[in-house]
């Protein structure tokens, strides 16, 4: 009675908006930057997922920068002699993109548990004003916008440390982003068509 009671007692904070602040306040969002947004939002949320998925991420780089510091000093001359000698470098080049960007997609597991991380909860999907194709596309987002993390750690230190041409490593750049898409679009069918839903942690 006395929460009910306090309901009444509860004064709203009344705020005078100008036409201008009110146009933008409700301005209408993109259906699918707003999904993903919430997306990631929830991710960054919840410690579970943040162990899960983002830390991941970050597990490769950081033993890559431990391996060079370590033994990887007697390494990376050799590599700085021999990658230009290499025929159809560019064709390698592409290949060690879309495989790096596929790894870097599925390893964070983001798109590949993102149908699995709503639980029994599954079911607000299918009532909610919005397309399923858009809340797989948001999904696939969120999966690819944190795949970049590894993608861009290891191009910028190919950049500054491998003797290799900009535009290549941009043409490579570019094939790692589109197997990242690729990866990320494959890890949701694989969860779409095999969910794990009811789960009690």
């Amino acid at each position: 009675l006395k929460g009910a009671l306090s309901i009444e007692e509860t004064n709203s904070k009344r705020v005078k908006l100008t036409d201008k602040e009110l146009t933008t306040k409700s301005k209408k969002q993109n259906i699918l930057i707003s999904y993903t947004i919430k997306e990631l939002k929830i991710l960054i949320r919840t410690p579970a997922y943040v162990m899960n998925c983002v830390i991941s991420e970050l597990m490769i780089p950081i033993m890559f920068v431990i391996g060079m510091m370590t033994g990887g000093k007697d390494l990376l001359p050799i590599l700085q002699q021999y990658i230009p000698m290499i025929d159809h470098l560019i064709a390698y080049l592409l290949l060690i993109g879309i495989g790096l960007g596929f790894m870097a997609s599925n390893t964070s597991m983001v798109s590949a548990t993102s149908i699995s991380r709503e639980g029994a909860g599954y079911v607000f999907m299918k009532y909610i004003p919005v397309s399923l194709n858009t809340i797989f596309n948001a999904k696939v987002l969120s999966g690819f916008i944190v795949s970049q993390i590894m993608i861009l750690f290891v191009y910028i230190g190919c950049l500054f440390i491998l003797p290799i041409s900009p535009l290549y490593i941009l043409l490579s750049f570019i094939s790692a982003e589109i197997g990242s898409l690729l990866g990320s679009y494959f890890g949701l069918m694989v969860d779409v068509i095999h969910p794990n839903l009811y789960w009690e942690d």
